[in-house]
């Protein structure tokens, strides 16, 4: 097996382990502090994660440059650009500090009521979470250069044991010690430290990453905050999709409802954390095609691969829950969460859209035209917020979706695939040919299991798993009916003959 094998099978591995984690985490969160502090744990989180904006989109742009002077074999450029990244993260890390300390204070405005203990504790979460920020941020540049190089099984085993720490420190301590809220970031803090030091050391030590911090170039900074600044927009669109519906919540409802949507987002993570795996291991390679040939058709054919893979991992997932995403609710977090099978669903099928075309960003990027998109993505974020609130004042926490379902159908659906098709050249015709039949096993297979879960009674345990089963076996059988040759890679690399 490559490198780039080792790390897909060890990112999926990874990415069931973290998600795995999540769910007994939030279970236990919930079962420990009730929904109310639950949501309050949800909405510092929420409002601190806007602090990551502070980035730039900085972060994004490191392996294009690096890819570049990797091309040229030119090594001062790249010590140049460790030198660079490293005192603008620095940089970034103090704003955080200050403009975080300014947040903190002014907490309690988030909240529609309060007392006192949920301000200070508010406040408390804040504290600990800023400084999970600032450590992340010095930490990008060595991230990034271990992606740049890709050491993916070094990268994948290091966030297994970050998502496995994370669950395995917490319960024990809350559970014999302490039953408080704020010792969950006070432990999340601590791994975050830990992280920020294998970093460190392994890009050093291993990948002997050197730093130059003389003749910084002002053409040099300005092409990478040129870069760099479009991606941050995006950040922006994408920052206040997941954030508009729980500000709108806390302000116009409860912490309560609050909690609600947070679960809603969490499960939604989850697709998301599985399509940006194939993405990730890939940003190397669409750089270094983009920098070498820029060739349409290759781009063409890793994207419609790429894609293809996407669509059927993803769907195997949103019909599961489609067919059992009651009764996993039920299981998981006991009663009162049914709106969040609706509303999760409502959001995940027109995520199928970008998600499975997630290639296209890193393409536009490295060919240095992603800026209309995010101009673009930036608008429909607006038009958002103002649907969201319009919403929720009409219907409730059910309309709380509406406005991120339309900025994803009418944004990310039909305008960025005009712009890819017009101004990328990027075959998507072709695409959605390929792509369109993945989606026969998905609904072939959730429409037969969904008719078994209304047959069978599937909130006893024992029903649940055997319907489980048997939906991932039909939807093998279906894969193997109507697209056989989607699973010729997989076999390859299971029998390590993958090139």
């Amino acid at each position: 097996m490559t490198n780039r094998s080792k790390g897909i099978v060890l990112s999926y591995f990874t990415v069931i382990i973290k998600n795995f984690s999540v769910l007994i985490y939030t279970q236990i969160l919930i079962s420990f502090f009730g929904k109310g502090d639950y949501g309050l744990y949800q909405l510092s989180n929420s409002i601190v994660s806007n602090l990551s904006l502070l980035n730039l989109g900085f972060s994004f742009a490191y392996i294009k440059f690096y890819t570049s002077f990797s091309v040229k074999k030119d090594q001062d450029g790249i010590k140049k650009l460790n030198g660079t990244y490293l005192i603008f993260f620095s940089g970034i890390s103090l704003l955080t500090c200050v403009i975080g300390t300014i947040i903190m204070q002014n907490s309690s405005s988030f909240l529609s009521t309060s007392s006192f203990a949920d301000e200070m504790k508010l406040k408390q979460l804040m504290f600990f979470m800023i400084i999970n920020v600032v450590l992340t941020f010095i930490s990008t540049t060595f991230e990034s250069n271990i992606l740049a190089n890709e050491r993916f099984v070094f990268q994948q085993i290091r966030q297994m044991l970050q998502s496995i720490l994370l669950p395995v420190l917490t319960i024990p301590i809350i559970y014999f010690f302490h039953k408080n809220l704020v010792i969950v970031v006070i432990i999340q803090t601590a791994i975050t430290i830990l992280n920020l030091f294998v970093n460190v050391y392994f890009c050093i030590k291993k990948l002997n990453m050197g730093f130059s911090f003389r003749n910084i170039e002002l053409s040099f900074m300005k092409d990478i905050g040129t870069f760099s600044f479009f991606i941050f927009l995006n950040q922006i669109f994408n920052q206040i999709n997941d954030s508009a519906p729980i500000y709108t919540l806390g302000i116009l409802e409860n912490t309560q409802q609050v909690a609600m949507y947070s679960i809603v987002n969490q499960l939604k993570s989850l697709f998301l954390t599985f399509s940006q795996v194939l993405t990730t291991i890939f940003i190397p390679k669409v750089n270094q095609l983009v920098h070498q040939s820029n060739s349409d058709s290759e781009l063409d054919n890793l994207m419609i691969k790429i894609g293809r893979y996407q669509v059927l991992i993803l769907g195997f997932f949103l019909g599961g829950f489609i067919v059992l995403g009651k009764e996993f609710l039920r299981f998981w977090l006991g009663q009162g969460f049914d709106n969040v099978y609706y509303l999760l669903i409502s959001v995940v099928i027109p995520l199928l859209i970008p998600l499975s075309q997630n290639i296209a960003i890193e393409i536009q990027q490295a060919r240095n035209k992603h800026f209309f998109r995010s101009i673009v993505l930036t608008i429909f974020s607006l038009l958002n917020i103002v649907i969201t609130i319009i919403s929720v004042n009409t219907v409730g926490v059910m309309g709380v979706t509406v406005g991120y379902i339309f900025s994803l159908i009418v944004g990310y659906g039909l305008v960025m695939n005009w712009y890819y098709i017009r101004v990328m050249k990027l075959n998507i015709k072709l695409f959605w040919k390929k792509t369109i039949p993945c989606l026969l096993p998905i609904t072939m297979s959730t429409i037969i299991c969904k008719v078994m879960t209304n047959a069978f009674n599937s909130n006893n345990l024992l029903n649940f798993f055997i319907i489980g089963l048997i939906y991932c076996v039909i939807y093998l059988i279906f894969i193997v009916i109507f697209i056989p040759h989607v699973l010729q890679p997989i076999i390859k690399v299971v029998k390590g003959k993958s090139k």
